[in-house]
């Protein structure tokens, strides 16, 4: 060793048989400045430290070959072995392998996992307690020729020392005392120890040094010094002088002791209330101890687990066997799985990792730790089971399901991919993209458009169909699949990006559709809006005119137009099958036939009648159909290529035909087109249905304006030329009863009272005709009435009535309405008069004339509703009559009574029903014979604008 090299800086020998351990200590002593040399087992330690002398050696505890422990009690039998550090580096820290570790001859110890900082302070107090403890013996050395050899002895050992007299005085302390109490000698020495250390007064030193003295024993003990925040270590010895005490600063002792007893209850602590279940087995299958966590996994207390064998939890003991056997070899086992049996009755699947502590080459006991993968078990039974439903469902699956990487290798090809697209998976799976199976002119003209929208250039080729699945964006769109044989077909492709746990993209999925039909039923619903279209703009065109010339033309222009027919007529026909072209649209260059008189000799009566059972007539070419000569001669002479024949009905008659015409080629005349003109000629039959009842209603309107102004002729005549004979009757016979009168005998005075009510009667008769003329043909404008005034001037012009019957009207309050006012008084008039002059004869009259109001849902008014109309009711209590004459008292002239029973002339009520008819109401009664009546008349109280008129 006295020839080992000395290298300039300070050195570190790290020895550890982990690299990047030893790597990771050998960076950090570098970053402090310390020069680093390495071993991997305790044997190159040996040869390290003889060779460099290193300064300060930080060993591994656990090493092949020669541990840790073994290599420092070597290292400490070198001759000044004892004067380097020695850090012990161990994940060991139970009391056990401390003691291991000092009573090799460690000088500290610092636990994995290594914190940086920790390490560097740890190697630096070390090198310096060590240089210091070499200068010290540096200095006992240089004063050993000049002092005691007691004196040299006290100041080399690593103790501190001091000597008190009797007095309590210092007489000598050593280098290490002065360190320890941070006082030197000149300070101490002949001083007082209990005034130089006063806070010592009564402490435990003060107890046992006076005890020391006092029995003249040693005593020995542990105390800690508040001042100096130190521990000590003290060994006092008394003398007929006084006392000598040794004492040591056992800061770091006491320090790892409390890091190890705090180790200990953390490891206790941890052990008992870790996650993780953990037991401990004897070598005989006995079970020694197990944690909380342990229990509550099985259920049991404490006192049912412990002590029993191991193997009663077991629900496979040829597991447990296995286990203990294993244990038993010296093998460690992880993650073995087991069935463990509940107190429940149940069974936990669990992963048990598991070694033996030995001592001494003797099994003490297991170590083994139960971990619960129940749900982890369960869960992998459902991935297993959904596995293979998702295979199922990719194998039975009508879609083709396609994935890829990232750069878009397929990695899954369908059973559906296979079938549609003609590939086999081993064709595809591995060796190409999907590029192989998409139309180039779509990928080309995709990249264009996703290059403009998303800004950034896309090339042509996987990229288009995942550029935007790559942003997070989920794309569904229509593309062109070619098969294997070149034919194609459309689908709806939806693809999406696959991500791994953290959420990064590991492939991309397609599932495409195949949209086939879809498209071919879309074409036809397209197909079907235009016809739709079409035939509703036609529709609107019918019902918006009323001039048919107008809508027969719109509609040969519009089926010309969306047919894209050279020529469409619409064709008038007459029995002898001859007819005219009544409306025609012709592309030019083609000749036109409108107004033309048409006979073809081959369309007789069997055609006619084909036509009339609906039949429609498709020629694709006339040159090649199988038709008369002279037809097919017709049409050639019209330039007639192909043509399609739909017959028009009016009213369940055949009428005419619509016919296209295409002249500059042979047409096939789709379903489609045929339905159409079939719709529209149906809409043409409803034209001419409209026209006619046009025409019809013109002809009525007309003939009732002839009636109406006969019947004002009528009530002309009625009021001047007929009434002028009836006024001379009566006004002759006045004069005859006046002149005459006593010369006429009984019959002659009798036949001239005859004359004269006679005269009355056709007077009356043609009054109440004039007034029901008049109802509309004289009517006076709407304007707001007060029917309580109305009510009052009629029981004034009716007070002699009420008088001569003796009877009574109560009237109660009745509302304003818009209404004709005189017609008003006339209604209520000759309602009043009805229900005067039908009484009882041994019973006065009573009658009732009383309204209610209703609201816009005929419901009576309430608080705050609004009122829309009203019923005025008149109630009697006369004779009545029979339910089953209402709608004939109505009527003109109907009597129910004759003239000798009660006088009128049978039109009043017919008035009446008129005049209500006239204010847009209704008018109604009730009754029962000897019952009396109760007439309803039901009217708006506001009339609504242009009901003014007649």
């Amino acid at each position: 060793m006295d020839n080992a090299p000395i290298l300039d800086a300070t050195t570190i020998l790290v020895v550890d048989d982990d690299k990047l351990m030893r790597q990771h200590m050998r960076r950090v002593m570098e970053q402090a400045g310390y020069q680093v040399v390495e071993a991997q087992n305790g044997e190159q330690a040996i040869a390290a430290y003889t060779q460099f002398r290193p300064s300060l050696v930080l060993l591994d505890a656990v090493m092949p070959v020669m541990d840790g422990f073994a290599c420092c009690r070597h290292l400490r039998s070198f001759p000044n072995g004892d004067s380097v550090p020695i850090l012990i580096v161990t994940r060991l820290d139970d009391a056990e392998s401390l003691q291991l570790a000092f009573d090799a001859g460690a000088t500290d110890f610092i636990t994995k996992p290594i914190n940086d900082i920790v390490l560097r302070q740890r190697v630096r107090h070390l090198l310096q307690a060590s240089r210091t403890m070499a200068e010290l013996r540096a200095s006992t050395d240089a004063a050993q020729a000049s002092r005691q050899q007691v004196t040299n002895i006290l100041e080399s050992i690593s103790d501190g020392f001091f000597a008190l007299d009797n007095e309590w005085r210092f007489t000598y302390i050593n280098q290490h005392a002065q360190v320890f109490l941070q006082k030197t000698r000149a300070e101490l020495i002949g001083k007082n120890i209990w005034d130089e250390f006063p806070e010592a007064v009564g402490s435990t030193f003060d107890q046992e040094y006076r005890q020391a003295r006092a029995q003249q024993i040693a005593v020995a003990f542990e105390e800690f010094y508040p001042p100096l925040n130190t521990w000590f270590a003290v060994h006092a010895y008394p003398s007929q002088d006084g006392i000598s005490v040794y004492f040591q600063n056992i800061n770091d002792r006491k320090r790892l002791e409390a890091i190890a007893r705090t180790r200990e209850r953390e490891l206790a602590d941890f052990l008992e209330n870790a996650s993780v279940g953990i037991h401990w087995v004897g070598a005989d299958g006995i079970i020694v101890w197990a944690n909380q966590a342990e229990l509550n996994l099985l259920g049991y207390t404490r006192e049912e687990y412990i002590g029993q064998h191991i193997a009663k939890f077991h629900a496979d003991r040829e597991v447990i066997d296995d286990i203990l056997q294993r244990l038993n070899a010296g093998e460690t086992l992880c993650d073995y799985e087991a069935r463990l049996l509940c107190k429940d009755g149940s069974i936990r699947d669990v992963s048990i990792g598991s070694n033996v502590f030995w001592k001494d080459k003797q099994f003490i006991h297991t170590r083994c730790f139960t971990r619960d993968i129940t749900d982890r078990k369960r869960m992998e039974n459902q991935l297993q089971q959904t596995m293979q439903l998702q295979q199922a469902v990719l194998n039975s699956a009508n879609y083709t399901i396609i994935s890829t990487t990232t750069d878009g290798t397929i990695l899954t090809f369908n059973a559906a991919a296979e079938k549609l697209l003609g590939y086999s998976a081993s064709e595809i799976v591995g060796k190409t993209t999907p590029v192989i199976i998409h139309d180039r002119e779509e990928v080309v003209s995709r990249a264009r458009e996703l290059t403009q929208e998303l800004g950034v250039t896309i090339e042509p080729g996987f990229e288009v169909f995942v550029a935007k699945a790559r942003r997070g964006e989920p794309t569904e769109q229509e593309w062109t699949y070619i098969r294997k044989d070149g034919s194609r077909f459309p689908v709806l492709l939806s693809i999406s990006a696959m991500y791994d746990a953290n959420g990064k993209i590991t492939g991309f999925l397609g599932i495409g559709s195949d949209i086939t039909e879809r498209k071919r039923a879309e074409a036809e619903l397209q197909r079907q809006n235009l016809r739709s279209q079409l035939f509703a703009e036609i529709t609107l065109k019918i019902r918006q005119s009323l001039q048919l010339e107008s809508i027969l033309q719109t509609t040969v222009n519009e089926i010309q137009k969306f047919l894209r027919a050279d020529r469409v007529i619409i064709f008038r026909l007459w029995l002898d099958g001859s007819g005219n072209v009544v409306r025609e649209a012709v592309v030019n260059g083609y000749p036109a036939i409108l107004g033309q008189h048409i006979y073809d000799p081959c369309f007789g009566e069997e055609y006619i009648q084909k036509y009339r059972q609906g039949r429609i007539s498709a020629i694709h070419d006339v040159e090649l159909a199988e038709i008369h000569a002279c037809h097919k001669e017709l049409l050639q002479q019209y330039g007639v290529r192909a043509n399609l024949v739909v017959p028009i009905f009016l009213k369940r008659e055949l009428w005419g035909l619509l016919i296209a015409h295409q002249c500059s080629s042979p047409r096939v005349w789709s379903s489609f087109e045929t339905e159409l003109l079939r719709q529209l000629s149906d809409q043409i039959g409803i034209a001419l249905a409209q026209a006619q009842m046009l025409a019809e209603e013109t002809r009525y309107a007309q003939e009732l304006a002839r009636s109406n102004a006969e019947l004002q002729q009528f009530a002309s005549v009625a009021s001047h030329d007929l009434q002028e004979p009836l006024r001379k009757i009566q006004a002759f016979g006045n004069r005859l009863k006046a002149s005459c009168g006593d010369a006429l005998n009984e019959q002659g005075l009798d036949s001239l009272e005859r004359m004269q009510n006679a005269a009355g009667r056709m007077q009356t008769l043609i009054d109440d005709l004039l007034m029901l003329s008049r109802v509309t043909t004289k009517a006076q404008p709407f304007v707001t009435v007060d029917l309580n005034r109305v009510v009052k001037e009629v029981l004034s012009d009716l007070e002699v009535r009420i008088q001569q019957t003796g009877g009574k009207v109560e009237v109660s309050s009745l509302p304003k309405i818009d209404a004709d006012p005189v017609q008003m008084q006339q209604l209520l008039q000759n309602l009043l008069s009805n229900a005067l002059k039908f009484h009882k004869q041994d019973t006065p009259p009573v009658v009732k004339l009383f309204s209610q109001l209703f609201d816009s849902q005929h419901q009576p008014v309430t608080d705050g509703a609004i009122a829309t109309s009203c019923q005025i009711m008149v109630e009697d209590n006369g004779i009545g009559f029979e339910q089953k004459y209402l709608d004939r008292i109505f009527n003109v002239f109907q009597r129910l009574h004759s003239r000798s029973q009660y006088e009128g002339t049978g039109i009043g009520l017919a008035i009446c029903r008129k005049i209500v008819e006239r204010h847009q109401g209704n008018i109604t009664a009730q009754s029962s014979p000897g019952q009396g009546a109760k007439f309803s008349v039901t009217l708006p109280i506001k009339q609504l604008v242009g009901d003014n008129s007649e």
